[in-house]
């Protein structure tokens, strides 16, 4: 962006009235091999706001050391040091997320979640999650960042956008238990490479956005690696349609097995070990075998609503293709193996539409 445009958008929110368009929280987990790049956030973040006119607050961790930073539009920034804590803990976010809230004053705020991310299920249940805290080997759940989103909002405090800046973070356990306490969602299924994601770039020029789906756009665009923009409002509807597709493949699953196997063997997989297919690809990939019909229309409505419910982008030139089109993730590991009793158990979506007891009855017919 040229120096002209970001003076107009300094001198548009200094004299604007009322409060900014938007407010940045941060909670940015740098304790175990991120303490670099998690001081550049700080300083992106820290410089962006005061030059671009928004509130902010965040919270940055190191070894042994924390502590959280807070700044009105323009203003210089006031720190108040926390001593050493979990990041990984849910509590920790919940007291994060209530207090920064508290103190930007827009509506409109972006919530940018920084740190390791494992994706969905490892075999260690403490190391699942996003914004892993390494002194204390413990990861913030999905659940646990929409707990404390729940708890903001009893509180009349909002989130409009969740930005995941971490390794493997888009998946559909995660849009599902993010639905209703956010508008947009962004995430990458695969890794995300220092230095992260463009805020260099987006931070100094967010008033220029109207909203998080024309921030979406952005950060999909500006972004080298995969990542994935969803409207959260629309989530339900795939919801319903992929519980409808469980439900059916459960009833036909003996003859159907096969080709599932099949089909999983060759979808692109995403995660720590490799345990998320491409949900997109593969219910595209459901909607065109010889399956039954039930099967094949259930599969077709889940991809056309995910379809709807993805933040589209113009087509972007980059070197490998493949690395800017990426979809959400789905917890469905290609290997036989039993279901880690943690995924069922962290995710309200497995749990409620059957997709655990289905993949459990999956990997048990591999047996017989």
């Amino acid at each position: 962006m040229s120096l002209t445009v970001q003076l107009q958008v300094f001198l548009d929110n200094a004299f604007a009235d009322g409060p900014p368009r938007w407010g940045v929280v941060a909670y940015l987990s740098g304790e175990g091999g991120l303490e670099t790049e998690a001081e550049g956030y700080w300083s992106t973040i820290l410089t962006s706001a005061k030059a671009g006119g928004y509130d902010t607050a965040l919270q940055i961790d190191g070894p042994d050391v924390c502590g959280r930073w807070s700044a009105a539009a323009g203003e210089e920034p006031v720190f108040t040091p926390l001593g050493k804590v979990n990041m990984g803990a849910g509590e920790e976010f919940t007291s994060f997320i209530t207090w920064a809230l508290e103190e930007v004053t827009s509506e409109q705020n972006l919530l940018i979640v920084m740190g390791h991310g494992s994706g969905l299920a490892t075999q260690q249940p403490d190391l699942c999650g996003v914004a892993f805290d390494g002194g204390e080997g413990d990861s913030l759940t999905v659940r646990e960042l929409a707990d404390g989103l729940r708890a903001a909002r009893e509180r009349q405090l909002y989130v409009e956008t969740v930005c995941l800046d971490t390794c493997y973070g888009a998946s559909f356990e995660a849009a599902c238990d993010l639905q209703g306490l956010a508008t947009y969602f962004v995430a990458s299924p695969g890794r995300v490479l220092s230095p992260g994601l463009p805020w260099p770039r987006i931070l100094p020029a967010l008033d220029l956005y109207m909203d998080g789906q024309q921030l979406a756009i952005s950060l999909l665009t500006h972004h080298d690696g995969s990542l994935v923009g969803v409207d959260l409002t629309a989530v339900a509807e795939v919801y319903e349609s992929f519980s409808s597709l469980v439900h059916v493949l459960s009833s036909n699953l003996c003859r159907v097995a096969p080709t599932l196997r099949f089909l999983r063997s060759r979808t692109p997989s995403w995660g720590y070990r490799d345990e998320m297919c491409d949900m997109l690809r593969f219910m595209q990939e459901l909607n065109t075998l010889a399956l039954p019909d039930a099967i094949a229309l259930n599969a077709e409505t889940v991809a056309s609503n995910l379809a709807l419910a993805m933040i589209k982008v113009g087509p972007v030139v980059a070197a490998n293709v493949d690395t800017r089109s990426s979809t959400l993730g789905l917890f469905f590991p290609s290997t036989w193996e039993r279901v880690p009793s943690h995924y069922r158990d962290a995710y309200e979506m497995p749990r409620v539409s059957g997709w655990a007891d289905f993949l459990e009855l999956y990997y048990e017919c591999a047996e017989l």
